[in-house]
């Protein structure tokens, strides 16, 4: 499967089209009505579900992809892996991805772990992880499993909570994989620019577009807007396969492909953070 890649560096304010049109209700069009339904899946006592329901629709893959992208800039930027790494990260689910970039397992290795709690989670490097979600059930599985440090369960389209806001003002990375397309422009530019509010040092927030479902421009282009001195690693990747029903719906395509945005944003002199 093939991946595509761009890279993009912004110095100045860039001039785009707003991501939002018709105010904060109108402009989440999300295209929810021909997505498959998996919501009992997230809210059992163990990921074993969620993981054997996923793994025939060839999700594995887009989680392998990920690794091998966000690995190497998160060595780029913060090369020294013993150094504590604050990490906020929404919509974690039972913590796949954390497992991905906290241990730097692959899918098959999730599924390893997440089938026989005696096996000893082994990080790659030294991060503090924030977990963010709607499951309960999920953050619990994670935080005593050893996939998360702090959990906090938030609706994402709601303000975020004090604790939150101060995690996000504190974190050097912020994660959103597969989660953009429940939440809506202005919630998820407040959860970016919460993070950003801190310029002097550098920051990194990986996110993705599951374009099939999810019809808005969501580029880095368009989310920030007049904010200066980021650079994206931008990757055209495989989603997963779609279901029959969603398939039958898009003229028999067999598979849902993700854009995936690895933005590093580069420090910037006190003088001169002027991020909103």
């Amino acid at each position: 499967m093939s991946t595509f890649t761009e890279e993009k560096t912004a110095l100045s304010p860039t001039v785009v089209e707003h991501a939002s049109e018709g105010g904060e209700e109108a402009d989440c069009r999300l295209h929810v009505q021909t997505k498959q339904h998996w919501g009992n899946i997230y809210i059992e006592p163990t990921p074993v579900p969620y993981y054997t329901t996923m793994t025939p629709y060839d999700y594995g893959h887009y989680h392998d992809r990920f690794l091998e992208m966000f690995t190497p800039i998160l060595d780029k930027n913060f090369p020294d892996r013993a150094n504590n790494l604050d990490v906020v990260e929404i919509g974690t689910s039972y913590g796949n991805t954390t497992l991905a970039y906290k241990c730097g397992l692959d899918w098959a290795g999730c599924g390893k772990v997440w089938s026989d709690d005696s096996i000893t989670l082994v990080p790659t490097r030294t991060v503090n992880v924030t977990a963010v979600d709607m499951s309960s059930p999920a953050l619990t599985y994670g935080l005593n499993r050893g996939i998360f440090d702090t959990i906090v369960v938030h609706d994402f389209n709601a303000y975020p909570p004090a604790a939150l806001v101060q995690s996000l003002d504190n974190a050097d990375v912020l994660v959103l994989i597969m989660i953009s397309s429940y939440i809506k422009t202005l919630p998820l530019q407040r959860l970016c620019f919460n993070f950003l509010a801190d310029r002097r040092k550098k920051k990194v927030i990986a996110y993705n577009d599951t374009c099939a479902f999810d019809s808005r421009n969501l580029s880095p282009e368009a989310l920030f807007a007049g904010i200066k001195n980021w650079t994206t690693s931008t990757h055209f990747t495989k989603h997963r396969n779609f279901t029959e029903s969603e398939s039958a719906l898009r003229h028999g395509c067999k598979e849902s492909w993700s854009y995936t945005y690895i933005v590093t944003f580069d420090a910037i002199e006190v003088d001169n953070v002027n991020v909103h």
